[in-house]
């Protein structure tokens, strides 16, 4: 060990007496005063001389008030001049007062590197008490103190790149071995923080040392979806890491498929980390769970007092976002209690009917989840627009509180207590801030854990609950400790999370599956596409075999015996080709640019396997006053060498209708047409294969015919896929499917104008068509035009043609159609439906008489 003692006299305003003392194995320690002469109080700043540590690399230090208002903190800054690889610092600067006791001390941990060669460390101090009588100024000489105290260790595994050709003029080589032993300390470790993932690692960890969501992540399903874009699975990986690892684990793949954006701008840092770790999982549990921990409640309700007037709307959030008052500051729950209490008021709001009223919008909450989420919303944009500030004021902060006493006295409600278990910190000013977390040791301890990147170490309570850097709280509730607190062991990791596969280096086929229950549950108009629309999506591993995809599958239906899954290739046509061998190659069996495949799940008993001479085929029934042209009936195994009159048996049973009410046969093909079918023929000599659709259509009435649809009985486990497209606009020509119907020649030949009355004139069973006529917003004429149209023709491309043939606007809105013919207020949402499809589905009057379409023109100046 050796020590080398510098002493710098007055230079500057200045002087600083310190002494650097370095041992042998790489650590060393810089101590001194900084004295400033002649406080300069109105400049809000003074620097220090060079505190030099060798002949390349010095400090210094900053004593300013960054905001340069007289109400706010003061901080030092300390800076490095030039670094090349990381350097680990403990930070402990002290203001010095004549009273000791009022001596105002920071300690912090910084690491600073070539891109990081500063750290603010923020007093519980005003600039405005720097002045003579504090204490804090000499009164004869009119001089500050500041004592630091700077220690520094170099670790070979924090600088992997660490080799010097020549050892530095002061510092020797570094010590060997690392130090990392809050596994062992605490039971805990922390996460690698790189660039600007901080406060998403630490909004992470504050959630992971909840046991329950810890428990709730780990049941998540994420077999086989190794090498997608499931951000389920590498959170689970995450977790497990920091439950089994004994180092400091890293977050990368989290970040990196989360899509975290570390650019995201201060003010809504936090809020984006907590919203990406949320939307990872949200999907993938259940929705009630996850309410009960993370939904608030809210309303937006705007009152017009003068009318009596209240609009009152849901708008449940996972976030109580608090905005610091730096003119009024408040405590926490003065800020909780005048949350609704305080609404914004709007001078002209439009009451339907009433004109313009003076109204007041408030956000009301009406329950609170078992997790809290506070944000401190401590950073805003200056009054000139141009510079982001960080509001420092102190927030009393409780380390308990009952939420409910801000519900309104109208909603019942009982007293609840909600424990502060974590706390983020943002250290520092808005630009050259660092996030970390504080976390209590379990949810009855007085222990709190400090997590700073891969370093953890305990510190007291006062300091975990930090008033002045705080920028986010996480409360539980007390009453469901048992719950949220239960421990979640490492047994509770999946076998394929704690010992997962090796990556693979190409995304892995998502392969759609088409089941039977596709087909049951869709009509005529096209709910289940060409048979290529399935309900289950599930990855397959380029490489591996059929066998192992069927593995996932069963997983994920829950089929505890995987010899009951039966899955079959299917054609580009929706044709049924072959059974899949289980041994086979999944390239072998897909098509690689649309992946699809059929599946069948055997019962757990009998045998339910097709014979060589049968197929099934599903039933569809068309009558002259059906709610639907075409309605799916049932499914029925036949034998091939029988005759097609053989299935009226079965529509007689099925709709309990006479046998001899007329029935015409046809067999529907792939694209909306169908042909007519010799019902004396076999089906084998009519070209029936297995999974066909048959269509019975009676040219009758049915008198009082209310039928009950059945399903019909078990299928057999080999079923091919159903095969009805979608309309796409590529199949059938825009003059056939899109005709205006207004324009007719009489007698004479002349063109009249006629409005049908009837859409079974017009309709077709063999296309999914409607008849609609268009009428203009607050129109209360009939429509002057009409078209018969394919239901699911494309906005854009009906907007276009109504714009041609009728002079219109080229963009125009739509209103949802009514069965009444009446114009409705809603316009609908063309982000969320592509076409009229979904509205008319519901209207009874679809095939009866032409559905009128308001449209509202959109002009644009």
């Amino acid at each position: 060990m050796f020590r080398k003692i510098f002493k710098i006299s007055k230079m500057d305003q200045n002087k600083t007496i310190y002494n650097f003392t370095q041992d042998s194995d790489g650590t060393w320690t810089m101590a001194g005063v900084w004295v400033i002469d002649d406080f300069p109080h109105e400049e809000c700043r003074a620097q220090s001389q060079k505190l030099q540590i060798n002949n390349d690399t010095y400090m210094y230090l900053r004593f300013l008030n960054y905001l340069n208002r007289v109400g706010t903190r003061v901080s030092v800054i300390v800076f490095f001049n030039s670094l090349t690889q990381e350097c680990p610092m403990d930070l402990t600067v002290r203001l010095l007062n004549i009273d000791p006791s009022k001596n105002q001390e920071k300690t912090t941990h910084a690491i600073y590197s070539s891109t990081a060669l500063r750290s603010y460390i923020d007093f519980n101090v005003r600039w405005s008490e720097l002045t003579e009588g504090s204490g804090y100024i000499d009164l004869k000489t009119g001089r500050l103190r500041i004592e630091f105290l700077f220690r520094h260790t170099l670790r070979p595994y924090e600088m992997p790149l660490q080799s010097l050709t020549a050892p530095p003029a002061i510092a020797p080589a570094p010590r060997p071995l690392p130090i990392d032993d809050a596994k062992a300390k605490y039971g805990v470790v922390g996460i690698n923080t790189t660039g600007g993932d901080e406060c998403l690692n630490a909004i992470l960890l504050m959630l992971y040392s909840i046991p329950y969501f810890r428990n709730l992540v780990y049941k998540i399903n994420t077999f086989g979806y190794e090498g997608t874009q499931n951000r389920a699975l590498p959170l689970q990986k995450l977790f497990a890491a920091l439950q089994t690892s004994k180092k400091a684990v890293s977050s990368e793949e989290f970040v990196k498929i989360s899509r975290w954006q570390n650019e995201h701008v201060i003010m809504t840092h936090v809020s984006e980390a907590f919203t990406t770790i949320l939307s990872a999982i949200r999907d993938h549990i259940d929705r009630s769970k996850f309410n009960e921990l993370f939904q608030i409640g809210m309303k937006k309700v705007i009152r017009c007092p003068d009318i009596n007037y209240e609009s009152v709307k849901n708008q449940d959030v996972e976030v109580l976002e608090i905005k610091i008052n730096q003119k009024k500051p408040q405590t926490l729950i003065q800020y909780l209690t005048s949350f609704s209490s305080n609404p914004e008021k709007i001078e002209e709001y439009i009451v339907n009917g009433q004109g313009a009223h003076t109204a007041f919008l408030s956000n009301e909450i009406a329950s609170f989840p078992y997790i809290v989420f506070v944000i401190l919303e401590r950073f805003n944009i200056d009054e000139t627009g141009t510079i982001c500030q960080k509001l420092v004021d102190d927030l009393k902060i409780p380390l308990s509180i009952n939420f409910n006493m801000i519900i309104p006295e109208n909603i019942p409600t009982k007293p609840e207590t909600w424990d502060l278990q974590s706390v983020l910190v943002h250290s520092g000013s808005a630009e050259n801030g660092r996030f970390h977390a504080n976390i209590r040791q379990g949810h009855d301890s007085d222990r709190w854990l400090e997590f700073r990147s891969y370093e953890v170490s305990e510190i007291p309570n006062n300091v975990a609950i930090n008033s002045t850097d705080s920028v986010a709280l996480l409360y539980t509730i007390r009453s469901k400790i048992p719950l949220l607190f239960n421990p979640c062991d490492a047994v509770n990791i999946p076998l394929h999370v704690s010992h997962p596969p090796p990556t693979p280096n190409e995304p892995p086929y998502l392969i759609t599956l088409v089941t039977i229950d596709n087909y049951k549950q869709a009509t005529l108009r096209g709910e289940v596409g060409c048979g290529l629309v399935g309900s289950h999506q599930f990855p397959a591993q380029r490489g591996s075999i059929v066998g192992r995809f069927i593995d996932v599958i069963a997983s994920h239906l829950k089929i505890s015996n995987t010899e009951r899954i039966l899955l079959w290739q299917v054609s580009q046509e929706g044709q049924l080709v072959s059974p899949v061998d289980v041994n086979s190659l999944i390239e072998t069996v897909i098509n690689i640019q649309n992946p699809v495949l059929f599946l069948q799940i055997a019962p757990e008993s009998g045998n339910y396997l097709l014979r060589e001479n049968e197929a099934v085929v599903f039933l569809k029934f068309y009558w002259k006053h059906a709610p639907y042209p075409l309605q799916f009936i049932c499914s029925d195994r036949v034998i091939l060498n029988d005759p097609v009159s053989s299935l009226y048996s079965t529509i007689a049973s099925s709709l309990k209708v006479q046998e001899t009410v007329p029935l015409i046969p046809l067999i529907e093909k792939s694209d909306y047409s169908a042909s007519l079918l010799d019902q004396s023929a076999s089906f084998s000599n009519e070209g029936i294969k297995n999974g066909d659709c048959i269509i019975f259509e009676c040219p009758i009435e049915i008198p009082d015919f209310r039928p009950h649809f059945d399903f019909g009985k078990q299928l057999p486990a080999i079923r091919q896929a159903p095969q009805f497209p979608q309309y796409f606009g590529q199949d059938i020509s825009d003059d056939v499917l899109f005709v205006d119907l207004t324009i007719e020649p009489d007698e004479n030949g002349n063109d009249i104008q006629v409005v049908p009355d009837s859409v079974e004139l017009f309709y077709d069973i063999r296309y999914h068509l409607a008849i609609i006529g268009i009428s203009v917003n607050g129109s209360t004429d009939p429509p002057q035009s009409y078209f018969r149209i394919p239901l699911s023709y494309p906005f854009d491309e009906l907007e276009h043609r109504i714009s041609y043939d009728l002079g219109m606007a080229p963009h125009m809105n739509f209103y949802e159609p009514t069965d009444d013919g009446k114009q409705s207020s809603t316009i609908i949402d063309r982000n969320i439906h592509n076409s009229l499809k979904y509205f008319l589905m519901k209207l009874p009057s679809l095939t009866k008489r032409p559905i009128t379409i308001y449209v509202q023109e959109v002009i644009n100046e």
